[in-house]
């Protein structure tokens, strides 16, 4: 009955290319503003103000830091780690026991749902950080009896337009 699981792949790749991104214009800014635009006004090529190049450097030091920052967060993201099993529902360090689990609130389509607590808390619920939510959702509901906030599955369902549908084989 336990499931254990990390973040989504899907976040860490969002995370991953916002860092990719910041470290470009930490660079660009960086060669801007300590070789170009000083080379480009000894050589007298184009009249670059003292103001514009410190605006590079602070630019270049700016984007560094965040590059820094979104290393250090894609580090904690990847490592979080989810898990229900006997005692309950574990979260960040947090443990919520089955007995604390009075309801689902606040279904989104997009993905992500409230569980309502018996304190009067709120722990939301979401696919696009949690890998293995759905099936977290089904296990909650079939351990504690409570009704199942997700949408059940359509029966004969036919793949949407780019879909894989190799899984029929017609041979």
């Amino acid at each position: 009955m336990r499931i254990e699981c990390g973040t989504t792949r899907q976040r860490r790749n969002r995370i991953i290319l916002v860092i990719i991104v910041c470290a470009v214009f930490a660079g660009w800014f960086t060669y801007d503003g300590w070789h170009k635009y000083p080379r480009e006004q000894a050589e007298g090529r184009v009249a670059h103000s003292n103001s514009s190049i410190y605006l590079q450097k602070v630019l270049a030091v700016g984007m560094a830091v965040v590059t820094l920052v979104g290393i250090i967060h894609v580090v904690r993201v990847s490592r979080q780690r989810f898990a229900l099993d006997e005692r309950g529902l574990h979260l960040s360090g947090r443990t919520i026991g089955w007995e604390q689990m009075k309801g689902f609130e606040n279904y989104d389509r997009r993905g992500w749902v409230d569980l309502a607590l018996a304190d009067g808390g709120k722990v939301r619920l979401d696919n696009y950080k949690i890998e293995l939510c759905d099936e977290m959702i089904d296990q909650i509901c079939a351990r504690t009896n409570l009704p199942n906030p997700l949408p059940a599955p359509k029966a004969n369902q036919q793949p949407e337009e780019g879909e894989d549908d190799s899984t029929t084989r017609t041979d």
